[in-house]
């Protein structure tokens, strides 16, 4: 029996891939959306990075704005305890002028007076507390430096006043207030320097604090704006290249189906077809044939025309029998020099003439032999190759250039003359060639 071709792999040829389809161009690809995924990690480091150290400058510049707004707090109310007791010194000095002799006031204005005292004392204190260390303290100084001052001369004035003695006289209790008076006056200058500054101060730094907020926010609206162009653009890169895999796979998958000399479908492709056709006449009980076509001596022919000759006597066949084909058949190369015919629907007889077309149809002045096979109910693919094989093995050794069915009958009587005018010419060639030099 005649041994059917064993199937091979048709690996497409590197050439036969457009530059930008081959694996080379998708290695580019992905290294290329690698890269872009690996900026697009690193900026949100850096974005992470700029946010967390951002965050902590935030706080430590809080906590200067903060304690530059409690320093200016407490200095506006320094200045205004200053205030106070440059009233209350004001009012015993208007006494002191109406009475014209010892001042007798009164314990309540007194408690008044000493309790002002008391907090702007406090308030000092505070304002040296906030002070931060190793800034200057040369106003908190000058500010203790006059309360030192007031506290000796209304301590002084306050004794006159408790225990009159005969040395206290109008001028005397006159020098002291204004000597008083002075003090009131150089404190709360002291005091509103110091105030003014605690808020320049604190202006300064809210101003500060705002330019580095806007900066730190125009700078994370350009990072995350960059990030998602960079993420946009990655997406389509990668919707991109997965296209490109999809195309090249289903170019690989056709290729795969494809015989890359004739590009015809090879084996692979036909014994695909042939199961769907077998299941689908299994369903509507049509006919199906299959031949097996084997070109008449094309070792010969090699041998004496070269293999690229032959090469061409294989290509040309299958484009010339393909214009005789209907729509629904298909032709594909089974290895070699021989090729399949698969004709759904299709009966015996019909086949018959169809493959005398084709022989009719093959280039080069050369025949073929070919088996057919009918699909029987029960059939598989295997089966009815089998008996194709036989058909073509019976077609071989009865002289070659005819068409034998799987019953063991030649093809039409009335397409006898022409095969035997066919193999005639055919040994003719044969015999030519064997006598070629």
């Amino acid at each position: 029996m005649h041994n059917v071709p064993v199937a091979r792999p048709d690996f497409p040829a590197k050439s036969d891939l457009p530059a930008s389809r081959r694996p080379s161009g998708l290695r580019r690809d992905l290294l290329r959306d690698a890269a872009l995924a690996g900026l697009i990690v690193l900026l949100a480091i850096a974005l992470i990075v700029i946010l967390r150290f951002g965050a902590l400058a935030d706080t430590h510049t809080q906590v200067q704005v903060q304690r530059a707004d409690d320093i200016s707090a407490v200095a506006s109310e320094l200045q205004i305890q200053a205030l106070e007791l440059a009233r209350w010194q004001s009012a015993l000095a208007f006494e002191f002028v109406q009475s014209r002799g010892p001042l007798n006031a009164d314990a309540e204005s007194l408690h008044a007076f000493n309790r002002a005292r008391g907090r702007y004392a406090e308030l000092l204190a505070r304002l040296a507390t906030l002070q931060p260390p190793g800034s200057a303290d040369s106003q908190v100084a000058a500010l203790r430096e006059q309360l030192d001052r007031f506290d000796a001369l209304h301590g002084g004035l306050l004794g006159r006043l408790a225990r009159p003695e005969a040395g206290a006289s109008m001028e005397a209790l006159s020098a002291l207030l204004v000597a008083e008076q002075q003090t009131i006056n150089a404190l709360m200058s002291v005091s509103g320097q110091a105030a003014a500054s605690a808020r320049e101060s604190a202006l300064k730094l809210n101003l500060a604090q705002e330019s580095r907020d806007v900066a730190l926010r125009r700078l994370l609206m350009g990072l995350t704006g960059l990030i998602i162009g960079i993420a946009v653009m990655l997406i389509f890169l990668l919707r991109r290249s997965l296209v490109r895999q999809q195309e090249l796979m289903r170019r690989l998958e056709e290729l795969a189906r494809t015989d890359a000399l004739t590009q015809l479908p090879n084996r692979r492709a036909f014994e695909e077809r042939l199961t769907l056709e077998i299941r689908r006449a299994q369903r509507s009980g049509g006919p199906l044939c299959l031949a097996i076509i084997d070109l008449d001596h094309f070792k010969q022919f090699n041998d004496t025309h070269g293999h690229p000759q032959g090469d061409a006597l294989l290509k040309d066949a299958g484009h010339a029998w393909s214009l005789h084909l209907r729509p629904s058949d298909l032709l594909a190369r089974f290895g070699g020099e021989e090729f399949v015919v698969l004709l759904p629907d299709c009966a015996l007889q019909h086949a018959e003439h169809m493959l005398l077309r084709l022989q009719q149809a093959t280039p080069q002045g050369q025949t073929f032999s070919a088996g057919v096979a009918l699909w029987r109910q029960g059939d598989d693919p295997v089966r009815m190759l089998e008996r194709a094989d036989r058909a073509l093995y019976s077609a071989k050794h009865a002289g070659r250039a005819r068409i034998i069915n799987e019953f063991g009958a030649s093809a039409l009587a009335q397409a006898a003359a022409t095969l035997q005018d066919l193999g005639a010419r055919s040994q003719m060639a044969g015999a030519s060639r064997s006598h070629a030099p």
